[in-house]
């Protein structure tokens, strides 16, 4: 149902009386029944805004009272864009943070000092449909649900959905006797033994980025938090621990492999060499890959290529601990709080419409996408098109999340300025990796500089 086609107001009456009289509607008096709402969203690489362009431009036919202005920005200048705008009081009316940014989101004020945003789950209210839109919020993929969900409600409606993935060659494997990808840190060294025995096999056998996700999902898989309150879920995060056992458990490991001849660092890039760990991997040079299941289709491509056989299976974790969970990457849409009824509308009804099942699968199957659906009906028609059944890669991403405890420490970390730590972690363990530190010493120093910059994090935001 559209609102302001059903609304019986004066100015409803005086256009019907115009219409019967056998006049038109003058162009001014559409202008004041239209509402324009604006979407600034990560514009992450050339095209990626294209697909949601598009839709929303569909959108705008279906429902041509709304109009979606969809304005792409730098991933990482986002959030203090959005800060910038909303102290001149001109913040957009949806805004899309990066998975890491989520406190940020959290703690964003509007000019009078108020929260910003408001709660997608109580905008939406038990409203069944929008605008004639289906409501899905309560079919979110159960780990993106509750990952952000904050005080029990879900916070921001999740756009993009990706986690990290094990890529095996296994033509190499095959080779050396290996019969499944590992799925512990323990059978992937030996997976490793056995391939470095080969005669012609890869000078190294594993690779993957200095991302700080890694150590995420290290403390994730582990059941670990990386701060206090409930890795920041149940109040602000005020103390951070990147010196847990788990952590060094898997900076020793990591570096451990890496004297072994095992695995390569192929640059020294903060945040990570993504170019050069695809390329070891598409030359053969290295076994094993782990990497964003946003680039599985590529490196499944790459074998095709280079004619042997890629499987993708979930990232190893430590065998040793109870598997608690893997956590994911991604987007998410935040809605300001007290727009007026009619833009506050039109943008949860966009939200919903572009997580319609057929639009959900269509954006999962984008060339210029590569993220996982969002929703149970976008998976179930993907399943009913056969697109598992010709590309089973791109389901194991989606088995992967749902294997999740659900736990503050196997969903993840809010934390005020955590992609900075990320990048902190990383250098920590280019350092390690290249003898400029032990992994003690490396990961003392990540949390001493991860905790400041929390503090000047607070320092900068006043307490509500």
């Amino acid at each position: 149902m559209r609102l302001t086609r059903n609304l019986f107001t004066p100015l409803a009456v005086t256009v019907a009386a115009i219409t019967l009289a056998g006049g038109a509607v003058a162009a001014d008096d559409r202008a004041e029944r239209d509402v324009s709402v604006t979407f600034w969203l990560a514009d992450r690489w050339p095209g990626h805004l294209d697909w949601v362009k598009a839709k929303a431009a569909e959108f705008g036919a279906e429902h041509p009272d709304v109009k979606i202005d969809i304005q792409g920005h730098d991933l990482l200048e986002l959030p203090g864009k959005v800060r910038e705008a909303a102290a001149r009081g001109e913040a957009p009316d949806v805004a899309e943070y990066y998975y890491s940014a989520t406190q940020e989101a959290l703690d964003a004020d509007a000019a009078d000092g108020r929260p910003l945003f408001a709660s997608v789950e109580e905008a939406v209210g038990d409203r069944e449909t929008i605008l004639g839109e289906k409501v899905v919020i309560g079919d979110i993929l159960p780990t993106a649900g509750k990952f952000y969900r904050h005080r029990g409600r879900l916070a921001a409606m999740p756009r993009n959905i990706s986690t990290t993935l094990q890529f095996a060659n296994m033509k190499i494997l095959k080779a050396a006797g290996v019969e499944r990808p590992p799925r512990t840190w323990d059978e992937l060294d030996a997976a490793c033994t056995a391939i470095a025995k080969l005669p012609d096999g890869p000078d190294n056998c594993m690779t993957w980025p200095t991302h700080g996700w890694f150590f995420e999902q290290a403390a994730s898989t582990q059941g670990v938090n990386l701060a206090d309150h409930e890795n920041g879920r149940a109040a602000p995060a005020r103390k951070v621990d990147f010196t847990s056992k788990a952590m060094l458990d898997w900076t020793r490991w990591w570096a451990g492999q890496q004297k072994k001849g095992h695995y390569v660092l192929t640059g020294k890039d903060v945040g990570g060499d993504w170019i050069g760990i695809r390329k070891a991997f598409a030359a053969q040079q290295v076994a094993f890959l782990f990497s964003s299941s946003v680039e599985t289709d590529p490196i499944v491509q790459d074998g095709i290529n280079g004619d042997f056989p890629v499987q993708t299976t979930y990232l190893p974790h430590n065998g040793d601990v109870p598997l608690a969970g893997y956590v994911l990457g991604g987007d998410a849409l935040w809605i300001q709080d007290r727009l007026d009824q009619r833009t506050r509308d039109g943008a949860l009804a966009f939200m919903q419409f572009i997580n319609r099942p057929a639009n959900g699968a269509a954006w999962a199957k984008e060339p210029g996408s590569g993220f996982m659906p969002v929703t149970h009906g976008a998976v179930e028609h993907l399943a009913r098109e056969g697109y598992f059944t010709k590309n089973p890669h791109k389901k194991v991403a989606i088995q992967q999340l749902s294997r999740n405890a659900h736990t503050p420490a196997a969903l993840g970390a809010f934390i005020g300025d955590f992609y900075a730590m990320q990048d902190i972690m990383s250098v920590a363990m280019i350092d390690v990796l290249t003898g400029k530190a032990t992994p003690e010493k490396a990961m003392r120093r990540a949390d001493r500089e991860s905790q400041a910059r929390l503090d000047a994090y607070h320092a900068s935001r006043p307490r509500r």
